[in-house]
């Protein structure tokens, strides 16, 4: 059965080192947003908090990635950052209707290591674009990490909860579709 892996987490969480770990380890196709955003002809990133044109782009071409890698059978990685449900579910009815088994793996980290990875990552220049006001900005990301975090009911098989890369719990779904939690 084709693996798609759902990465959720705060820009500067660790997704893209996870996924490159899953494609290591299984395989698994990286399917990267900040990788489409840096083909895009754009050359400046918008100076709103999101720029949806841009962003909705990159979710079109990433489905279409989705759809390919499981017509294939291809195991894959979705490395974006996932927050909210709702920009999850359209990868979750790709991944149900190719037959996949989700698996999520949920990155959490406290605002001082975000902070930490965020200057890192900008120092190194592997950033798609700087980030202006960055506590702010952790803040509103930790924030709505919280409000919208991945469920069982959702529809993933699995859900691995990391804080600051260590697993702190795993969520199976049960064939009766009852799930359980391991701390």
């Amino acid at each position: 059965m084709t693996k798609v892996y759902l990465l959720v987490g705060a820009v500067g969480a660790g997704k893209s080192t996870c996924a490159e770990k899953l494609n290591k380890e299984y395989g698994a196709k990286i399917i990267s947003a900040d990788e489409i955003y840096k083909t895009l002809p754009v050359k400046k990133i918008s100076t709103k908090p999101y720029d949806h044109n841009i962003r909705n782009h990159i979710l079109r071409i990433m489905c279409e990635e989705l759809s390919m890698c499981l017509n294939n059978n291809i195991d894959c990685v979705l490395d974006y950052t996932n927050m909210p449900s709702k920009r999850r579910r359209k990868f979750l009815t790709i991944s149900k209707r190719g037959g996949a088994e989700l698996h999520c793996k949920l990155l959490l980290v406290d605002q001082q290591t975000l902070l930490k990875q965020l200057n890192k990552r900008e120092a190194e220049n592997h950033a798609s674009h700087k980030i202006e006001n960055k506590e702010t900005t952790t803040k509103l990301y930790l924030k709505r990490i919280h409000r919208s975090k991945p469920t069982i009911l959702e529809g993933f098989n699995v859900i691995e909860t990391y804080h600051n890369g260590e697993l702190v719990s795993t969520s199976i779904k049960k064939p009766n579709k009852r799930y359980i939690n391991r701390h």
